[in-house]
């Protein structure tokens, strides 16, 4: 099943960006929640290749080389899920709610974001210091994409579920402070991870398993946050008003706002 996504591994950003258009192919086809993770992903892509583009990392080829390497650590445990193989336990987690109906469309991106930054940004940023000299701070300049995305995404998940207007008005700029700092410092944590393999040597093993162990614990509070915060996900999970097709689009918008921004700073040329 996987296969129509593509065989290799992608060897640069453009190749990862039309892969993410693949997967989103397939999730819209089969109306699949696994879209909803690839919406968001692909949109924080392309802009980081807009980044690249206008030169905003040190080390460019670095940069770039994690950006492959992190995508291709959720190309292959999306591949291994399609196609009944063992995937990390934190993916597991995300994958197996993707098939039930009970989780907001909010849980199933935190899902998605809890595996991929707190397991596999480690492990990419490890290998991609294997290869390049990567500064800490085109490692750190990634977070700045992600908490610029954080308002934008809070708004179309608005128009899944209208009452987050009303409570994103109540928190102000408090929300977004917050995610902010949890995304700064889950990728603090992931570059520590990344430092901390690497000295590990042939040890290495031991410490992915407790990691795995200890995201997937994380994956599963998120499923099940406790009976009052579980019943206010009920109230909006009932109030989610879109279909899954309608939620891709919704949160794929965002890569089309990012392909906007690209082409104008390439001076109109269309990207692939």
């Amino acid at each position: 099943m996987s296969a129509e996504f593509g065989a290799a591994p992608p060897a640069d950003s453009a190749e990862v960006v039309a892969r993410f258009d693949a997967i989103l192919t397939w999730a819209r086809r089969h109306r699949s929640r696994l879209g909803y993770f690839a919406a968001l992903y692909r949109g924080v892509t392309l802009r980081a290749r807009n980044a690249l583009d206008l030169g905003a990392f040190e080390q460019p080829q670095a940069a770039e080389r994690l950006l492959v390497l992190f995508a291709c650590r959720y190309f292959d445990a999306l591949a291994g899920h399609l196609d009944g193989a063992p995937v990390t336990r934190s993916w597991q987690v995300a994958f197996d709610a993707a098939g039930r109906w009970r989780p907001t469309v909010s849980q199933h991106l935190l899902l998605g974001i809890n595996a991929h930054i707190n397991l596999d940004l480690g492990l990419a940023a490890a290998r991609t210091l294997d290869e390049y000299p990567l500064p800490r701070a085109d490692f750190d300049r990634i977070n700045d994409l992600l908490i610029q995305m954080v308002d934008e995404i809070e708004t179309r998940l608005a128009r899944i579920w209208p009452l987050l207007h009303l409570l994103d008005w109540l928190a102000g700029r408090l929300d977004e402070k917050l995610i902010g700092a949890a995304l700064v410092q889950a990728r603090a944590e992931a570059w520590d991870f990344a430092l901390a393999l690497r000295a590990a040597g042939n040890t290495q093993g031991g410490l992915i398993e407790q990691r795995d162990h200890r995201v997937a614990e994380i994956g599963r509070h998120i499923i099940s946050p406790g009976p009052v915060l579980g019943l206010a996900l009920a109230t909006v999970r009932m109030g989610e008003l879109r279909g899954i097709v309608g939620i891709i689009d919704l949160l794929d918008a965002e890569a089309a706002h990012a392909r906007t921004e690209i082409e104008a700073a390439s001076g109109g040329q269309p990207v692939s």
